[in-house]
């Protein structure tokens, strides 16, 4: 009879780390005695063996960790057993992907220039080449119900949990900045202050 090789929990297949350092659940179970245990991985660059146990205790989990594995994606593993009289068991593999890197964030607000009670549009996303974004979140909102220079945060999240944020600007400026001017009236010395507004009217002394 063949043993039974099985992974654990942890990790999950499809799995995204953020570090390196991984812990693999392994068993192995047969109805007399199990001669090997062994771990499989390709991360190293060939699909070999990175653990092996012959004096295993037979049907106990073991939690065995891996540390300093490189970054990259598509890694795959798996769990192989024997036992005293030949017979194996392997498996099927999970995948796992290292992913050391923070995302890069994007933000941008248009215009970067407005009159107060105007519209302004800023956007937030995020790229990542290894485990992909899983969220972009922006901790703000556009406003421009008074004057000033606002913020605008945006922070990309990864599969393997690393984060990274930028932040874009954008001014409100009021809306009569700059809007009067002042004429003299006739020979009488006064000095009348005109808007815009009453100009595009067609004012007249």
């Amino acid at each position: 009879t063949n043993p039974v090789a099985s992974f654990g929990t942890n990790p999950v297949t499809t799995y995204n780390d953020s570090d390196g350092n991984v812990t693999f659940d392994l068993k192995c179970s047969d109805n007399l005695s199990v001669s090997a245990l062994q771990l499989w991985g390709n991360w190293t660059g060939s699909w070999i063996v990175n653990y092996s146990n012959s004096s295993y205790t037979n049907d106990t989990w073991l939690n065995i960790s891996v540390v300093g594995i490189s970054e990259g994606s598509g890694f795959v593993w798996g769990v192989y057993c024997n036992d005293t009289y030949g017979n194996s068991n392997r498996t099927t593999n999970r995948t796992l992907t290292v992913d050391k890197t923070s995302p890069t964030p994007s933000s941008s607000c248009s215009p970067s220039t407005v009159h107060i009670g105007g519209n302004v549009t800023c956007t937030c996303s995020g790229s990542d080449t290894t485990s992909g974004v899983n969220s972009t979140t922006a901790t703000s909102y556009p406003l421009t119900n008074s004057t000033g220079t606002f913020s605008y945060l945006c922070i990309a999240t990864d599969y393997a949990g690393n984060s990274a944020s930028t932040t874009a600007y954008y001014t409100v400026e009021s809306d009569n900045s700059g809007s009067s001017s002042s004429s003299s009236g006739g020979g009488s010395g006064a000095t009348y202050t005109v808007s815009t507004s009453a100009f595009e009217n067609g004012y007249s002394k």
